[in-house]
């Protein structure tokens, strides 16, 4: 976290309060990743998607989206919108 995030505030690439906020999502999302991979909660939600193919591509689709929208910063997922919307008419 320091090797990483110390350099970002002093070159001006981050804020001191970007680079905490950082740390506490990062933290986290590593005790929800923790939790979520309790042997039984695992069994309960592949339970949820146990014959529903529509629903597992969905869920792939929102995942898919999301980490593309992070990969390209978020300004450049405007065409996606579009898309969308011209899908849903």
């Amino acid at each position: 976290m320091l090797l990483v995030g110390l350099p970002r505030i002093y070159v001006g690439g981050h804020y001191p309060s970007d680079v905490l906020a950082g740390i506490i999502l990062g933290l986290a999302g590593y005790g929800a990743a923790r939790y979520l991979q309790e042997p039984s909660l695992v069994r309960q939600v592949e339970g949820i998607f146990k014959g529903k193919t529509w629903l597992r591509a969905l869920g792939q689709l929102t995942v898919f989206a999301w980490i593309l929208q992070v990969a390209t910063e978020f300004r450049d997922v405007v065409w996606l919108k579009s898309a969308l919307q011209y899908l849903l008419k």
